[in-house]
């Protein structure tokens, strides 16, 4: 009778704990931390703590003129075009309306941020620049069920700029959700940029500045004095995921109770996006001089592009062998690009995807093929992998190698485009791109203020019919190289620290044969600052020093504001001059400020201080700000 009693019991007890002790194989997202969309589903989520402290990092990512990454220059004024030193690929800087130009306004899925907080976070942020204007961040988010999280987040930027009509605003925001559950997974968001920016087309005659022959920068000639862009990006998108399985009773080790898990190898996917972004162009006086050609009116400009797209992919993952995932589907995506007049390209594309995740001792083993089966882009291919080391808890280095091929057809905007001043109808060839690569370093930084752990890069990438934009016939077109390139890539990062004194660099150095790039063969930044904390009980946290950015010399692109473009060139060099910034970091508990001199040694030397080719940069610049980032 006992024995039958303890049987009752122990179902019961089982029956009872079914949902409350029921166990997820898959770890719910830290508490108080973030998470960007993983590639696809078989990759795990890379999950960032919301850190409230300071480290030399914030330096970079809170002041506006610095959320640009490592070897971009910013042309003239925050939010203005960038110039790239450091090489990427052509659709990995964006092929439309203006995401050459604009890669970073463009909010990309992949820099969507997902939260998980276990109570209510804010973070807020001003940044001002003396007499120009500056920036406002507004981020909070929280849990209204502890798998539930919704965060919203608002950013502003405007600055009136050093030089004629160069204003630019930028207003960002953002809408995410994140639900965890047992079997059900779900990340949403919603977005909205809207930029405005004055174009000034560069300076009309440059000895004027090289000679500084005006000092006021707020009169110096220049091209445009009534042209403007206008960048508008909506996109709503969603991953959702649903687990496929059953639950078992399992005995844990010393442990009488047993536990009710959910055991799953399948998982059903879908991901959504879809996006529209127009790029608008208006100069109600056009200088002649400067644009050459003139298709539709020769009194004023408005010229207005758009791109559409509804993208689906859905499909089945299986993990549960050995370490072994699988995982396949369709992609099914509609698009339209076209002007106010006309469509210039529309279509529909269906491609087929797989991924492979294998877990070995020391690495886990990552494949990807994708391939086009239908639409415009049918010929798109893509086949390649990753080995990276596996990173415990006491791992001192990690390393990783990849390598693919990929055949992809260019961009829209490469193919047609119909405005005032620049027009072109190009039928390119589908772009081959080989690449591989490695890296080793220390798997974390050796103190917490390090901008980036020890580590050391090569990158290898041979390209045919590598598309871009030039002067062909004296007008703007794309068009593509008819021969085979490559570039060669080494980066080191290196961090040296004695005491409060901290020395940390990043270099790249680039060997490129090619004719649609020309790049510098150096790029260097590198930071020397204090860091320690002061007063009684150390409550005061400071860091104070210079940050150096320097490239060799190159024939910069140059800049085509009708269509947010750069162009290559080889008539103007640009490089060859260090910028030097001074800065101070604060904080207190979660309050932190920072001050900045920008472009301390401007005129120290000379004024050829350009980021492209009729583009001086700022001379002195002081930023200031605050961000106050709290729990509530």
């Amino acid at each position: 009778m006992r024995r039958y009693t303890f049987l009752i019991a122990l179902l019961t007890v089982a029956v009872t704990h079914r949902s409350a002790r029921a166990q997820d194989s898959i770890p719910l997202p830290p508490s108080h931390s973030f998470f960007t969309l993983a590639e696809n589903d078989l990759q795990e989520e890379r999950f960032t703590f919301v850190d409230t402290g300071l480290s030399i990092v914030d330096q970079y990512r809170l002041r506006p003129s610095y959320n640009l990454g490592f070897g971009q220059y910013r042309l003239t004024n925050l939010t203005q075009p960038y110039q790239e030193t450091v090489f990427k690929l052509p659709y990995k800087l964006g092929a439309y309306l203006g995401q050459t130009a604009l890669n970073d306004l463009y909010d990309d899925p992949a820099r969507v941020g997902f939260y998980n907080v276990r109570t209510p976070y804010t973070d807020l942020a001003y940044r001002s620049s003396y007499n120009v204007g500056g920036g406002t961040h507004v981020l909070h988010t929280q849990n209204i069920m502890p798998k539930w999280n919704i965060a919203v987040g608002y950013n502003r930027i405007r600055s009136v700029g050093f030089y004629p009509n160069d204003e630019a605003v930028w207003n960002q925001f953002r809408l995410t959700t994140q639900y965890s559950g047992l079997k059900y997974r779900l990340r949403a968001y919603a977005s909205l940029v809207r930029h405005t920016a004055r174009q000034h087309g560069g300076l009309a005659q440059d000895t004027v500045f090289t000679d500084n022959t005006e000092t006021d920068r707020t009169v110096v000639p220049v091209n445009l004095y009534s042209a403007e862009h206008r960048y508008r990006h909506f996109q709503i998108g969603l991953a959702q995921s649903y687990r496929i399985g059953g639950y078992k009773i399992i005995m844990p080790e010393n442990d009488t109770v047993p536990d009710t898990v959910f055991v799953s190898k399948v998982r059903a996917f879908h991901r959504m996006n879809w996006t529209r972004q127009i790029f608008a162009y208006e100069d109600t006086d056009p200088n002649p001089d400067y644009y050459g050609a003139s298709f539709i009116d020769t009194a004023a400009t408005l010229d207005s592009t758009y791109f559409s797209r509804l993208h689906n992919s859905a499909g089945l993952s299986w993990e549960g062998y050995k370490g072994l995932g699988l995982s396949a589907g369709l992609t099914h995506e509609i698009f339209q690009y076209g002007n106010t007049e006309n469509i210039l390209s529309n279509g529909t594309n269906i491609r087929l995807f797989g991924n492979l995740k294998f877990k070995l001792p020391f690495a886990t083993l990552s494949a990807k093929v994708v391939k086009g089966l239908a639409g415009p882009d049918a010929a798109n291919t893509f086949f390649g992998g990753t080995l990276e080391s596996t990173v415990g808890d006491s791992s001192r280095w990690k390393w990783s190698a990849y390598g693919d091929w990929q055949l992809l057809t260019p961009g829209k905007f490469y193919g047609e485009y119909r405005g005032n001043h620049d027009q072109w109808q190009r039928d390119l060839y589908s772009f081959n791109v080989i690449r591989f690569g490695g890296a080793i370093g220390r798997a974390r930084p050796r103190r917490g203020n390090e901008l980036l752990p020890d580590r050391l890069e090569v990158h290898y990438t041979g390209m045919q019919n590598t598309p871009y934009w030039a002067y062909v016939d004296t007008a703007t077109s794309a068009t593509s190289s008819d021969r085979f390139e490559s570039v060669l890539q080494f980066k080191a990062v290196k961090g040296f620290h004695f005491g409060i004194l901290g020395w940390d660099n990043e270099v790249m150095y680039q060997a490129i044969d090619a004719v649609s790039l020309a790049l510098p063969d150096i790029v260097l930044r590198s930071s020397l600052y204090v860091d320690t904390r002061i007063f009684e009980n150390k409550p005061l946290h400071v860091q104070f020093g210079a940050t150096v950015n320097y490239t060799t010399s190159f024939n910069g692109n140059a800049y085509r504001p009708s269509v947010a473009t750069f162009l290559r060139q080889d008539d103007v060099s640009i490089g060859n001059y260090p910028f030097i910034d001074l800065f101070l970091n604060a904080q207190v508990r979660e309050l932190s400020a920072f001050i900045t001199l920008e472009h301390v040694n401007a005129g120290w030397f000379d004024y050829r201080y350009f980021t492209a080719p009729h583009y001086p940069t700022n001379d002195l610049v002081l930023r200031f700000g605050l961000r106050w980032s709290f729990y509530n």
